[in-house]
C-alpha cells in the first residue's frame, strides 16, 4: 500500500498504528524498509487505553459501580426520577464504551448528593419500594438506599474524582497535541505525561498503594504509545529549553 501511494506521487511523512504491542514488530520492518517515513504507535489510542486501566483498578471500579447502579435505579423508574426532578436534580449515564464519561457521572452524582438523599426517603421511593414485586429487586433499591443514605459511599467518590479529574485535564490538554502536524506541541505529550506521573507519586491525598498502582498504568501505556518525536519536540519546544534536557538520559536515549 505505502509503495503504490509512493507511485502515486502521494507523500508520506508518518504512519502511526495502534499502541498494543503486536505492532511493534511491524513498525520496526517497515521503518528498516522505508527511511524517510516515521513510523509510531498511536498516542490517543494509547491514552484510551490508560482511562481504561484505571478504570478497571478496584478502588476506582467498585465506587463507580455503585454510582452506576444508583443512578440507574432512579433514571429508569418514574416515582424516583420525577422526585428528583422536582428537586431540579438531574443524573447523567455514561457511555459504555468511553470511560472518561463515567467519570462525569460521579461529578454529577456527588453534585445531586443531598438531593439523592431526600429522594431516597421520600414517600414517592416508599410507594416504589411497595410496588416491587420481586425480592430480588427490593434487594437492590435497598442496597442502593443504603449506599446513599451512608459517608462511606460520598468518601470513596470524592476519593474517585480526586483521581481522575487530573486525567480528566491531562487527555483534555493533550487532545490538541496529538497531531503531528505542528511538531511544537509534540513537547506538551512529553512533559504532560510527566507531570501527571510526578503527581500520582507525591499527591499526598492518595493512598500510597494506590499511587504506585497509578503510576505502574501510566508508565505502562507511555511505554506502548511514545515515539522518539515526541522527545525531540520536547527538547526543541522553547517553553522547556531551561530543562537540560541533555542530561535527561531517557530524552536523548530517542536521539541516535
Amino acid at each position: 500500500k505505502i509503495e503504490e501511494m509512493k507511485k502515486e506521487g502521494i507523500e508520506i511523512s508518518c504512519v502511526l498504528t495502534d499502541s498494543e504491542s503486536d505492532f511493534t514488530k511491524t513498525r520496526k520492518i517497515l521503518a528498516n524498509k522505508f527511511k524517510d517515513i516515521v513510523f509510531g504507535p498511536c498516542l490517543a489510542h494509547s491514552l484510551d487505553l490508560l482511562a481504561e486501566d484505571i478504570g478497571k483498578l478496584d478502588f476506582i471500579s467498585t465506587p463507580i459501580s455503585k454510582a452506576k447502579r444508583i443512578v440507574d435505579m432512579v433514571k429508569n423508574h418514574d416515582l424516583l426520577r420525577a422526585e428528583l426532578k422536582e428537586m431540579n436534580g438531574n443524573l447523567l449515564s455514561p457511555e459504555e464504551t468511553r470511560f472518561m464519561t463515567q467519570f462525569i457521572m460521579v461529578q454529577r452524582v456527588i453534585k445531586c448528593k443531598s438531593l439523592l438523599r431526600q429522594t431516597m426517603v421520600s414517600d414517592r421511593a416508599d410507594i416504589y419500594y411497595n410496588q416491587l414485586q420481586k425480592t430480588c429487586q427490593k434487594e437492590k433499591f435497598k442496597m442502593c438506599k443504603h449506599d446513599v443514605l451512608s459517608d462511606q459511599l460520598w468518601d470513596e467518590l470524592e476519593y474517585v474524582a480526586l483521581i481522575l479529574e487530573p486525567l480528566m485535564l491531562f487527555l483534555i490538554d493533550n487532545d490538541g497535541s496529538l497531531s503531528l502536524s505542528d511538531g511544537s506541541e509534540l513537547g506538551h505529550v512529553y512533559y504532560n505525561f510527566y507531570k501527571l506521573d510526578q503527581y500520582y507519586l507525591s499527591a499526598q491525598t492518595i493512598r500510597p498503594p494506590h499511587r504506585t498502582e497509578l503510576s505502574k498504568n501510566l508508565n505502562e501505556r507511555w511505554t506502548f504509545g511514545h515515539m522518539e518525536l515526541h522527545s525531540v519536540g520536547f527538547v526543541l519546544h522553547p517553553s522547556y529549553r531551561l530543562f537540560e534536557q541533555d542530561k535527561n538520559p531517557d530524552v536523548m536515549a530517542d536521539f541516535y
